[in-house]
């Protein structure tokens, strides 16, 4: 079953039980949204595009209807959302949610906003624009997330900037009290290993 389908089938479901008088909670409309957000990283659908347009369409659709329903909105859902976004790398979509949505139901973004936003970032590759927002979270005293020292590291090793990748590395313990998992560990390996070949090509560019 296709995860676009899944999220149709919990939405609908939950408007079965309306029918029955029982209410969805707040709960209920943040697993609809979050699955919506995951249904926006399938990848190899020639569809993808069309189909996450129509997520984003649905997404929307489903956070009007918690408000509609008094339900309170908080960082949960709004974070859910906002993955709808990041996650299809709608980009301006996401830097505008991020910016005025949060403010407009009163809250602030957290560290979940933020790792969103940095690995949005690292995958369209605007580097300089997630280095940022680890800037912006020390002066607003955010703690990044293990998920966002990640996406950073290991995108300033694919890039060939090792030194700069060990900085948020030690960053990554000192600040946020993390080790990278023995799968990263590997992972981080492998990356350096294959950024010691882009340093090694560009120094030779350099002596052309």
């Amino acid at each position: 079953m296709c995860r676009r389908r899944r999220c149709f089938q919990n939405e609908k479901s939950f408007e079965k039980d309306e029918d029955c008088g029982i209410k969805p909670t707040e709960h209920t409309y943040v697993s609809v949204l979050s699955c919506y957000s995951v249904a926006q990283q399938v990848k190899g659908n020639s569809n993808l595009t069309k189909e996450q347009n129509q997520n984003i369409v649905d997404a929307l659709a489903v956070f009007e209807k918690m408000k509609e329903s008094n339900l309170p909105v908080n960082n949960y859902s709004m974070n859910a959302l906002l993955g709808v976004f990041t996650n299809a790398l709608r980009i301006t979509r996401a830097e505008e949610f991020f910016a005025r949505t949060y403010q407009e139901h009163q809250l602030v973004p957290d560290s979940i906003s933020y790792a969103l936003l940095v690995r949005m970032y690292c995958r369209a590759k605007r580097t300089e624009k997630a280095m940022a927002l680890f800037d912006e979270m020390k002066e607003k005293g955010i703690i990044p997330t293990y998920q966002a020292y990640k996406h950073m590291v290991f995108k300033l090793v694919d890039e060939g900037y090792v030194e700069k990748a060990r900085d948020y590395l030690r960053q990554m313990f000192e600040v946020g009290g993390f080790k990278l998992s023995p799968s990263d560990i590997i992972k981080y390996k492998s990356r350096v290993a294959g950024a010691a070949r882009l340093i090694k090509e560009r120094k030779q560019e350099e002596n052309v």
